[in-house]
């Protein structure tokens, strides 16, 4: 075994001879410890800030997906609504027409009617005339 000759605690051949204080000992393990606890510090912190990237991207992602199905159920919903509207229309249109077919219809019967009921009043105005006209012969013949 070969002994260290400088007087300060070497660290590479009084370790290895077991010369080496124990506060060196204790004094270089806290060290290390610090050093450790340091770089496990660190790394938490980039897993965290990872960690948070990733959160932030999927919640982004989320809303992209919550806002392009939003628009797309809005978009449905015009669309059903427009052809509800035109539905809505073409049935109004039908409806108006067959009100305007009955009116004419109701329109036309009643003239007929109306033509019916000049020419019964005609019929009995003329056999009114030709009683009078009778009456005054028989009584012209009478007398």
């Amino acid at each position: 075994m070969r002994t260290c000759t400088s007087t300060s605690n070497c660290v590479v051949c009084c370790s290895r001879v077991g010369r080496v204080s124990s506060e060196t000992r204790l004094r270089r393990a806290r060290q290390l410890r610090r050093e450790l606890e340091e770089k496990l510090s660190e790394w938490r912190g980039r897993v965290l800030q990872v960690q948070s990237e990733a959160i932030e991207r999927a919640e982004g992602r989320a809303r992209a997906a919550m806002e392009a199905r939003a628009a797309r159920v809005a978009s449905e919903n015009s669309e059903r609504a427009r052809r509800h509207s035109a539905r809505r229309d073409a049935v109004e249109a039908e409806a108006e027409r067959g009100r305007s077919a009955a009116r004419e219809r109701i329109g036309a019967k009643g003239e007929r009617v109306r033509r019916l009921l000049e020419q019964r009043q005609e019929e009995r105005r003329g056999a009114r005339l030709r009683a009078s006209k009778m009456a005054d012969l028989r009584e012209g013949a009478v007398m």
